[in-house]
Parts: C-alpha cells; sequence; structure tokens
C-alpha cells in the first residue's frame, strides 16, 4: 500500500516539475546560445591582444587579461587593478562555454550540525545541462560532493571563484588557447553584474526560484509518502520505547514481541539479542566482583599466617629465646615462610597477568605431539628423582593444532605440580595424547586417591585450597590452568579413566 502511494505520488511530482524543468533549459539554451564563444579571436591566437575586438564574440562591457601556463600575467590593459590569482584559483574558474547559474543556502541543518549547500548548474554543450553540489562545514570543509576531485577544502574566494564571481562584482571565466607558436595561454574574462544579467552571482539569481519551486515539490511528495507510512510505524516504535523504558529501570531481560513489518521485526530481533548481552555482561561483572572480593580477603589470609610466624620467630632471635642448637631449625622455618609468601605472590601475579582484558596468546599452528615429547624429556628426571613413575603415550603420528607453548608448559606444570603436592611417592603419572576430528585430546592424569565429587565444582576456582580439592599451595595453580585453556577456546573436565584413575581431559580445536 505504501510503496503504491509512493509511486503515484512521485507520477504526481514528475507530472508537475516537468514543464517548470523544460521552461528552465528553453530559457537557459535561448540565453546561452547568445553567449556562448564560437571560436577563438585570430588576434588573440596571433598575440595581437591590443586588436581584440569582445563586442562581437563575447558581449559589451567586457575586461579581460591574459595568463602564460605558469599563470604569469602577459597581457592587461583598462583594468580597475592588476588581477592577484594563483595557478590553483585560476583553475577552479569556469571555462567560457560552461557559465554558472548557482544556488547556495547558508545554515542548512544536517546530521543536527549547520552547513553549506552549494548547486551548480551549466551548460555541458549546446543540448545538456549538467550539474555539481557540494555541502560544506561552516569552515567550506567538503563534506560530501558528486565532483570527482581531490579537494578536501575551499577557501571563501576559491568558492566564489569555482562560481564565476569575483569580489561580489563580477562574473569571471576563462578560455584557454594555443598561440600561433603552440604555446598554452589562458584569457580570463570579467563581466560586470548589472551589465551581464543573472550570470554568475554565487548568492542570488532569480532562476534560483525555480529550483526552490523543485525543492518544495520534492518534499511535498516525501510529505504524503510518509504520510502514509505513519499508521504502521507508530506501532513498533510505541512497542520499542516502552522496552527502552524498561530496560533503563532494569528489566533485561524483556522480549519485544512484534510481527509486521521486516526493518522493525529486524530492529525488535537485535534490541532483544542486545538486551540478553548487557544482562549477561552485567551478571559477569558482578561475578567478577565477587571474585574480586574473595581473592582480596583470600590473599590476606594467606599472607597473614606467614607474616604472623616470622614476627614471632625474629622476636624470638631478639628476645634470645632462641639457643644456638635450636637456630638453624628455625632459620629454616622462616626461610619456608618467605618463600610460601614469594609463591604466593609470584602466582597471584601470573594469575592477575592473564585475568586482565589485554591479555593475549602468542598462537602458533604448530606440531603438538613433537612439543610434548620434548616436554617429557625433560621432566623425566625431575619425576624420577621424587620417586614418580610416569606413562607417557604419543603416538608417531604428528598432530598440529594451534596453541601457544609458553602457556601450554604452564599448563602441564601446574597439573603435575598438583598431583606432587597431593600424591604419595610411587604414583603413578599418566599423559595420553589422542587426535579428534576437530580437536587435540590431551589427558593428565594419576592413580592416586582422585577428589571428592562436591569439591570438582570448586576445583578451578581461585583460592581453593582445601586438601580434598588438590591444588597446589597458593589456590591458583588449576585456576590459572582453566583460564589459558579459556583462551585457547578449549575445554578441561575431570573424568575417571577404566582403571577407575583420576583424569584431567582438555581439548584443543585443531585451528581457532
Amino acid at each position: 500500500m505504501e510503496f503504491t502511494v509512493f509511486i503515484f505520488t512521485l507520477l504526481f511530482f514528475v507530472a508537475i516539475i516537468n514543464p517548470v524543468s523544460k521552461g528552465i533549459h528553453d530559457e537557459l539554451m535561448k540565453k546561452y546560445q547568445n553567449e556562448n564563444l564560437v571560436k577563438v579571436p585570430e588576434e588573440m591566437i596571433e598575440g595581437q591582444y591590443e586588436l581584440i575586438n569582445l563586442e562581437d564574440g563575447f558581449g559589451k562591457e567586457i575586461s579581460f587579461y591574459i595568463v602564460d601556463e605558469d599563470s604569469k600575467i602577459v597581457y592587461y590593459k583598462d583594468f580597475w587593478e592588476k588581477p592577484e590569482l594563483t595557478s590553483e584559483e585560476i583553475a577552479l574558474i569556469p571555462y567560457e562555454d560552461k557559465k554558472p547559474i548557482v544556488n547556495r543556502v547558508e545554515g542548512i541543518e544536517l546530521d543536527k550540525k549547520k552547513q553549506v549547500y552549494v548547486n551548480l548548474y551549466y551548460y555541458r554543450d549546446v543540448i545538456n545541462i549538467a550539474s555539481e553540489y557540494y555541502i560544506l562545514d561552516k569552515k567550506l570543509n567538503i563534506i560530501e560532493t558528486d565532483v570527482d576531485s581531490e579537494r578536501k577544502s575551499f577557501t571563501e574566494k576559491e568558492l566564489e571563484l569555482a562560481f564565476g564571481n569575483y569580489l561580489n562584482q563580477f562574473f569571471v571565466s576563462k578560455l584557454e588557447f594555443k598561440n600561433s607558436s603552440g604555446q598554452n595561454y589562458t584569457a580570463i574574462f570579467f563581466r560586470d553584474y548589472n551589465l551581464s544579467g543573472e550570470i554568475g552571482s554565487s548568492k542570488n539569481g532569480n532562476k534560483i526560484i525555480n529550483m526552490i519551486l523543485l525543492i518544495i515539490l520534492f518534499t511535498f511528495a516525501t510529505v504524503i509518502y510518509l504520510l502514509s507510512l505513519y499508521k504502521n510505524v507508530k506501532k513498533p516504535f510505541i512497542i520499542i520505547n516502552e522496552a527502552i523504558d524498561k530496560f533503563a529501570e532494569g528489566s533485561r531481560c524483556e522480549i519485544v514481541d512484534y510481527k509486521g513489518t521486516k526493518e522493525f521485526e529486524m530492529v525488535c530481533k537485535n534490541f532483544n539479542n542486545m538486551a540478553l548481552k548487557v544482562d549477561e555482561l552485567e551478571k559477569r561483572k558482578i561475578n567478577s566482583e565477587e571474585i574480586n572480593r574473595k581473592i582480596i580477603a583470600d590473599i590476606s589470609h594467606d599472607l597473614k599466617t606467614p607474616i604472623t610466624v616470622i614476627q614471632g620467630y625474629m622476636k624470638a632471635f631478639l628476645d634470645g629465646k632462641i639457643n644456638k642448637e635450636k637456630s638453624e631449625e628455625y632459620y629454616m622455618r622462616v626461610y619456608k615462610k618467605a618463600g610460601s609468601m614469594t609463591e604466593l605472590v609470584n602466582a597471584l601475579s601470573e594469575y592477575s597477568k592473564i585475568n586482565r582484558p589485554d591479555f593475549k596468546l602468542n598462537l602458533l599452528y604448530d606440531n603438538l605431539s613433537a612439543f610434548a615429547r620434548e616436554y617429557f624429556v625433560d621432566k623425566y628426571n625431575e619425576l624420577e628423582i621424587f620417586n614418580y613413575e610416569i606413562e607417557v603415550k604419543i603416538p608417531d603420528k604428528d598432530m598440529y593444532c594451534t596453541y601457544d607453548e609458553f602457556h601450554m608448559t604452564r599448563v602441564f606444570d601446574n597439573i603435575i605440580a598438583n598431583t606432587l603436592k597431593h600424591t604419595d611417592e610411587g604414583t603413578c603419572i599418566f599423559f595420553d595424547l589422542a587426535e579428534e576430528k576437530d580437536n587435540i585430546q590431551i589427558r593428565i592424569g594419576d592413580n592416586g586417591p582422585g577428589i571428592l565429587k562436591e569439591n570438582q565444582k570448586h576445583l578451578f576456582e581461585p583460592f581453593m585450597t582445601a586438601d580434598p580439592a588438590r591444588t597446589d599451595g597458593t589456590g591458583l595453580g588449576m585456576s590459572i590452568v582453566k583460564m589459558i585453556i579459556d583462551y585457547h577456546k578449549g575445554t578441561i573436565d575431570i573424568i575417571k579413566n577404566r582403571s577407575n584413575d583420576f583424569m584431567y581431559e582438555i581439548k584443543l580445536p585443531k585451528e581457532l
């Protein structure tokens, strides 16, 4: 329905403006056929400028001067002052056979900013009218134009020259020609506005009235079309406005239910998606704040104990309560407490670095099989020293995926360190690597006592230090593992293998 109304309105619009446009065309044709240059005077080609009679070909009461291809004046006479025009300014002057009629409107409002609109009409040839337009800001920088040019802005003088206006007194035009020796010259003509009629004013001209009429008619057609849309547009606007009000009051999961125009359905769908995402971000923010509060409380607790112990031992040393036989034992206790504090600070530093919003992995598509082999070759002696057994199953086949080598080493280190802290000597550590369709599967575990089911869901939380959870002394090791795997867009879970052994199962996508 709306489309039919719009087509009818456009037909009505065309029926009205066609006679007006034809009238403008006919009038301009009559005027320009009388004034356009037919040919370059022979005297101008021969350089006999004093003998040129301008009245026949150019009209009465006209002045001119000649410049060479470097824009240096080679001739001027009967001029009220020596013209001062640069090469750039001369390049903007309209040609003699394209004298423009210009409409310039100051202060039009576009995007809530005051702009300058300039529209230029001229004859491209004897038959066809061409037009150009510029939209400028208050400083005359070009915002929009249909002219193919690298120019970014105008000065006021350049803008006026481009539209044939010189000092708001003369219409200016140019004619390029070659002399009898083949050298390039340009003749620049000046006509008084009062004697030249309506040509050349960039801010005035009776012809502009006709252009304003066209704009009014087009605006009228647009208004009719918009009124026809109003009924169908009003309902979705009311629905969306109510949803926005509820959103501002804190209702993030309010779903906008609208069926109708496809464009408004899309807007409502996008609004619903936005509301759900904002709700999710707010929940994450609340959860992050709770985690941060817990981290601060846990850090305070974990630092307070060793600091208190160290202060107590130092006080005992200062008071002379510890004899020389016991001093070495107490020094070692202080050393271990200081070491646990260092371990906590280092782990917290690593956790904070990985948890920063700007953290990025150094990802490479590389052979994970070769990386795992090299890792366990280096790790074997260390595990053997602690009397741990190790079973590694890495297929001979090369398996590639996208991963960060440094942080994947951290994942393996933290999981194995966790095993060493919470299992006894003689425990067997397992490592299996397998390839799936879209993922690489990594399993790391042991045949130790395992972990209680009620503690498994908290295993990857920061500062989970209860012994049944089997995290390291700082409570951050497994949390760091989980974040690194998440950054790889992978997963980590706790499983039991066929022998009921405790296993971490990691799956990394082959390509991110």
